[in-house]
């Protein structure tokens, strides 16, 4: 159905189709202390240079080493807080050799 007089039209007299697509935020939470033994997760660093090109470190298997702990910024600051955290990169036998431990991808 074509309608080419838009002063009379209403979207109560007629019906709309609507077509999107959507993708839902995943999300996992990993938890350690106490008996828990985390799993291992898998780490991508993205860095832009100055020329606006980014290079991508991606390490496959990474485990938590070391404390967490966050700073607070004195309130109305504009300064960033800082939040020291560390990982492991082990290798993950489940890959391929030579493509086991991380990979350093560079856009020309």
């Amino acid at each position: 159905m074509n309608i080419h007089d838009s002063t009379t039209v209403t979207t109560e007299a007629q019906d709309v189709v609507v077509t999107y697509t959507y993708t839902p935020a995943v999300t996992k939470t990993y938890k350690t202390g106490g008996i828990k033994i985390i799993d291992p997760l898998e780490l991508k660093f993205e860095t832009i240079g100055g020329d606006g090109k980014a290079v991508v470190y991606n390490f496959y298997k990474c485990f938590p080493t070391g404390a967490f702990g966050h700073g607070f910024s004195p309130e109305n600051s504009s300064e960033p807080i800082a939040m020291p955290v560390q990982f492991t990169a082990k290798k993950d036998t489940t890959r391929a050799t030579g493509d086991q431990l991380f990979s350093i991808t560079r856009n020309y």
